[in-house]
């Protein structure tokens, strides 16, 4: 899916006469980073255990399963510093915007 998405994007860059970035290339996969972050690693891969809980969750939003998947995320210690790192984040871009 993200192979054709990358592809098709190239493809539409070069009959623009322009050089894609890896912006773009991030810009066209999903599920987005915004979306889903725990899908992704620090060095821009997925995270396949990730991606299958994001799917489940996604498609199948009201199964017993995707319950346990939900109480176990948010408990989850990566959910929990990804958390305090994105209001961190939110701190900081204020903090600036107040200064201006």
């Amino acid at each position: 899916h993200n192979g054709v998405n990358v592809r098709l994007m190239k493809e539409k860059a070069e009959r623009e006469g322009r050089i894609p970035t890896p912006e773009d290339e991030i810009a066209v996969q999903w599920p987005s980073r915004k979306d889903c972050p725990m899908c992704w690693d620090d060095g821009g891969k997925f995270d396949p255990t990730n991606i299958f809980l994001f799917l489940r969750l996604t498609y199948w939003p009201d199964d017993i399963f995707s319950d346990n998947i939900r109480k176990d995320l948010l408990a989850s210690d990566l959910h929990l510093r990804r958390q305090r790192a994105f209001r961190n984040r939110n701190v900081v871009l204020i903090g600036i915007l107040l200064l201006a």
